[in-house]
């Protein structure tokens, strides 16, 4: 879809070129091929399907098909079974031989003198595998190679994961494979999905544009569906939870408050479940990501063409209709969806930008979340976190040390205790929740400051919040600093975290 400069005609001065649109359609009609492959042969029904379509798409969507094909002659009787498989060639010129989808039969069917194949993309071969595997500080493309290397060595090729050189660190124990991909596309602000050769690609949201195929009306467009900016898609707040210890949590939210003013003050929450966030700022951070892609209202909807043969899941199209307010651009496509018809040329629907939510896709996304935390607990809402896993030597020390967990120096009989650094949060603190993980804790007392340090006040830990008003006097602030007073010399603590909320 080459765009060609055009002068400007009428003005006086120079000549200044504008941009104009002119998609020039491939020289040769599209083309298609549907196979069968059994253990002992290969099917080719193009010729006998009555209706069929299959859909592709990235991260999300695997790929799935269904095709009802005409056994009129019983040609096909008895001859499928599951996870046979079907694969699809599409292309311009005489002859189909680019494999676009390759799909697994999950359920054969034999009724009414025809065969009807339903099944999934290819990747329903590695979805199901439980992963166990951990690193520390390593690029985020680096850890997905590492994961496919050692679970789909020779079946899985990673000649499409490009460099993602942000450095994360995980821990996934018996986590299902396609959750781990998900939640790193997410995170980093990729897409993914295994080619019909099983080759993985990896690569940047909306990186990729096809250069070859558009819906373009007066040409191959046939119709334009309910387009419009959809309210069901957008999220004001998020929440999210990363690995824990104890008591103790890790967790940051994002708010946009301009959306919230304009929904009369109404939050649309996201709540997020990752594992792999093992530090505050790597909780902050995916927060602040999906805030950006959510908070504003997506452009969703369908357009219906005539076959687009050369699609590949996760590509940028240009589509074009300015009567229906849908001026020439590159659309992002969540999905596409190619449907066959004995009576009909073959069309494509892709969907634009991502489908819009139904309620058991809402549920679903409920209900992955609460199964994936169900031993978080946050009864007081709090947004934000501080930890201490005292890996490292931080603080200020009054006969106290740290050698991985917090201990007294040695038993003198004087109190010990030990003091966080101030933790700034830009506007003031109005609750706040301290957790402590360890043992033998019975003595060990929890002072919070809000002024850094100026005044303290002593705060129950692992029972409940409190706020200015309702344990001593706890003057304004927006400078968090704890002390920990340590009940004996057989204290330790493993962990310790402040929840807390701010205006």
């Amino acid at each position: 879809m080459p765009a060609r400069n055009v002068t400007k005609i009428g003005t006086s001065g120079r000549n200044k070129p504008i941009k104009g649109f002119f998609w020039i359609p491939p020289v040769d009609g599209s083309i298609f091929k549907v196979e069968v492959v059994t253990s002992t042969d290969t099917y080719d029904v193009t010729n006998f399907i009555l209706e069929g379509e299959y859909t592709d798409g990235i991260t999300e969507t695997i790929g799935n098909f269904s095709f009802k094909i005409d056994n009129s002659a019983e040609q096909y009787t008895d001859l499928f079974s599951i996870y046979d498989t079907v694969k699809i060639y599409m292309n311009y010129g005489s002859t189909a031989n680019v494999l676009k989808f390759f799909g697994l039969i999950e359920r054969p069917s034999y009724k009414d003198h025809s065969v009807v194949l339903t099944g999934q993309g290819g990747a329903l071969r590695v979805i199901g595998k439980n992963v166990t595997y951990s690193a520390t500080d390593t690029a985020r493309s680096d850890v997905l190679t590492a994961i496919i290397n050692k679970y789909f060595s020779g079946v899985i090729t990673t000649n499409n994961v490009e460099t993602d050189s942000e450095l994360i660190s995980v821990l996934y124990e018996e986590k299902p494979f396609w959750e781990i991909v998900q939640e790193l596309c997410s995170s980093g602000g990729r897409d993914a999905y295994i080619d019909p050769n099983f080759d993985f690609h990896y690569f940047e949201s909306g990186s990729r544009e096809n250069s070859t195929d558009a819906a373009v009306h007066t040409a191959n467009l046939i119709e334009i569906g309910d387009f419009s900016a959809d309210l069901q898609g957008v999220v004001n707040r998020v929440r999210v939870y990363g690995s824990s210890i104890g008591e103790v949590i890790i967790m940051a939210t994002a708010n946009d408050t301009d959306s919230q003013n304009n929904l009369n003050g109404d939050i649309r929450e996201l709540l997020i479940k990752d594992s792999s966030i093992t530090t505050v700022q790597q909780a902050q951070d995916r927060a602040d990501f999906e805030l950006a892609i959510n908070k504003d209202p997506p452009t969703v909807g369908e357009v219906t063409s005539l076959l687009l043969p050369t699609l590949s899941p996760g590509e940028r199209v240009r589509v074009s209709d300015p009567l229906n307010g849908l001026s020439p651009s590159y659309y992002t496509i969540q999905k596409y969806t190619h449907k066959f018809s004995n009576s009909e040329p073959p069309k494509t629907i892709l969907t634009i930008q991502k489908e819009r939510a139904s309620i058991p896709t809402i549920l679903k996304k409920r209900i992955k979340f609460e199964s994936d935390i169900p031993d978080t607990n946050n009864p007081n809402e709090m947004d934000y976190s501080i930890f201490y896993d005292f890996s490292e030597n931080t603080g200020e020390h009054s006969n106290t040390q740290i050698d991985t967990v917090l201990r007294i120096l040695k038993a003198t009989g004087s109190p010990a205790s030990w003091t966080t650094d101030v933790t700034p949060t830009q506007t003031n603190v109005t609750s706040i929740e301290p957790r402590l993980s360890g043992s033998n804790l019975s003595g060990t007392k929890v002072f919070i400051s809000l002024n850094g340090g100026g005044s303290y006040v002593e705060a129950r830990y692992n029972e409940t919040s409190f706020s200015k008003g309702n344990v001593g006097t706890i003057p304004d602030g927006n400078q968090i600093k704890a002390r920990i007073n340590l009940g004996s010399e057989t204290t330790e603590i493993n962990s310790f975290g402040i929840l807390y909320k701010k205006e």
